[in-house]
């Protein structure tokens, strides 16, 4: 993914909750993944938009959220209009591009922006003029592909702007991925579980890395608590990932950059 936005290609990724789009954004934002793919941190910025702010508002509304996003994270902070139009942010663009920054839009839950009844074409085709202009890179997350979308929002039909973009599947991880990242999160720290605990994470699981992690997380805490393992901890740790209420997001979670927490349809992990 990140070979393809450093070379200011759009991204689209999709996935059925909870697979981890919205800690696949936080990751490739982080420095150390940006530096890994020589994206220097200083001049490559990431603008995390949420989809849900603007399912609801109308076009020079989104145009300001998207706007006052941005602005703020600039070197050199352009002054602010009273009112901000299309025209307000495309020229913020155009002075970020002069500057030497690149702009990476991360817009989480797609879905609920493309079904803002508000928008119709031109806000989609002027938001593609932004990144044919190469002002800025799309990197969008949603549950459904863009061309779908588009087929499925009458108002959409007709937009070259859902054409732009390579797309990544997510998928749950294959059980010898799984493994591997429950295992290595657990070595790190020095903890071994007994292999019928491993077998039931897993199977908990079921391929999905944030849970995977939770309970990784579980382990660790229970482990520092009751050490050495035993019976009581199995129990709790059983007991503590069957009641747990798992969130859509993970805002409060973590990330670790360095595992290979995410498989994809067609591309390749994020760290190999």
């Amino acid at each position: 993914m990140m070979g393809f936005l450093r070379q200011k290609q759009n991204v689209s990724i999709v996935a059925q909750n909870p697979l981890g789009k919205t800690s696949i954004l936080n990751v490739l934002s982080h420095p150390e993944v940006m530096a890994h793919h020589q994206m220097e941190h200083a001049t490559c910025l990431f603008i995390r938009l949420e989809g849900v702010a603007m399912a609801e508002i109308s076009q020079d509304a989104c145009c300001a959220y998207i706007y006052h996003s941005i602005q703020p994270r600039l070197p050199q902070p352009l002054a602010r209009p009273d009112s901000v139009a299309f025209y307000d942010l495309s020229r913020l663009c155009r002075g970020a591009a002069r500057m030497g920054v690149y702009l990476i839009l991360c817009i989480d839950q797609f879905d609920r922006l493309a079904e803002n009844s508000q928008l119709d074409v031109s806000f989609f085709d002027g938001l593609r003029s932004l990144s044919s202009a190469g002002h800025v890179t799309f990197l969008t997350a949603s549950h459904k592909t863009l061309s779908v979308l588009q087929g499925t929002i009458l108002r959409l039909s007709g937009s070259p702007f859902f054409n732009i973009f390579q797309l990544f599947e997510l998928e749950p991880l294959a059980e010898p991925d799984g493994r591997s990242l429950l295992l290595h999160r657990l070595q790190t720290v020095g903890i071994g579980l007994p292999p019928d605990v491993i077998e039931w994470v897993l199977s908990w699981a079921n391929g999905r890395p944030r849970h995977l992690q939770f309970a990784a997380h579980h382990a660790i805490e229970l482990s520092r608590q009751n050490n050495p393992w035993d019976d009581g901890s199995t129990n709790a740790l059983k007991k503590e990932l069957s009641n747990l209420d798992m969130p859509d997001r993970n805002s409060q979670g973590k990330i670790d950059s360095n595992s290979r927490a995410y498989q994809v349809k067609n591309g390749r992990f994020l760290r190999e």
